[in-house]
């Protein structure tokens, strides 16, 4: 769904570019303002995609209580949103530094990040294989890497990690 096409019944979010969320309560007539800088960060701070321009989701009236979380990828063209890029980027990094791991174990956790980010009908086996490489790496690096995906993934990755 298009939001910048549809009619939404709630409101729409502001982020700043390094993911941190400043308004969930951003009404229809208010979007595509300028929003100023993360106090937080410095960074600026948007209310839609890049790449296609649709809304993030705020508090929806339809479920009262309810506030979208923060969008990870976009939900109408699917590409990662900026805060998304930075913390794969970050994440390769890391994993580059570990010496334990070949080049060809590292591409392929490199390639289950995206998907343990967001929940998906492979979520769960690959966040299982991830573990295994990862109970491979040093135990420096390896905590590091456990720790910033424990804190990124999504819940169903995060259980089978964590084991809990």
């Amino acid at each position: 769904m298009d939001l910048s096409k549809t009619e939404f019944i709630g409101y729409y979010q502001t982020v700043c570019l390094n993911g941190h969320q400043q308004d969930a309560l951003i009404e229809k007539l208010n979007v595509n303002h300028d929003y100023g800088f993360c106090k937080l960060c410095g960074e600026k701070i948007i209310d839609s995609c890049p790449n296609c321009g649709s809304f993030f989701i705020g508090f929806n009236d339809r479920t009262i209580a309810y506030k979208e979380p923060i969008p990870k990828y976009c939900y109408n063209c699917s590409k990662a949103l900026p805060w998304t890029i930075k913390e794969l980027q970050s994440f390769n990094e890391l994993l580059d530094l570990e010496e334990q791991l070949s080049d060809e174990e590292k591409d392929k956790i490199k390639s289950y990040i995206p998907d343990l980010m967001e929940e998906s009908p492979t979520t769960e086996i690959n966040a299982s294989i991830v573990k295994v490489y990862i109970s491979k790496a040093s135990k420096d690096i390896g905590a590091l890497i456990y720790n910033f995906l424990v804190d990124t993934v999504s819940e169903t990755a995060r259980k089978i990690l964590t084991g809990s």
